[in-house]
């Protein structure tokens, strides 16, 4: 949820608190044979992960994760095909 939280003591009073305005969605995609259920299940593995997105700020930090930058979901998917990674983290692919 993007917002700011809904707390009467969360910077005082000269903040308005409102609600929620949008809920982002993030796809994590694997080839059939390689079930990922979440962040978790990539421990030891290399994953195409999205330039400039949330889910490249979520692992960033991780070192037990073999990172690879791609720009688009689709190259993201093109190099799970390949069998060069084992996993894609990004934007969801848009539909048609």
């Amino acid at each position: 949820m993007i917002g700011l939280p809904l707390s009467d003591d969360f910077m005082g009073p000269a903040v308005i608190f409102s609600r929620g305005i949008a809920v982002e969605a993030y796809a994590l995609v694997s080839a059939r044979n390689q079930p990922i259920a979440g962040i978790d299940d990539l421990k030891g593995k290399r994953v195409a992960v999205q330039y400039l997105t949330t889910p490249q700020n979520l692992l960033a930090e991780r070192d037990d994760i073999e990172k690879v930058t791609v720009l688009t979901p689709e190259d993201g998917m093109n190099l799970i095909k390949a069998r060069l990674t084992s996993a894609s983290f990004g934007d969801p692919l848009p539909a048609g």
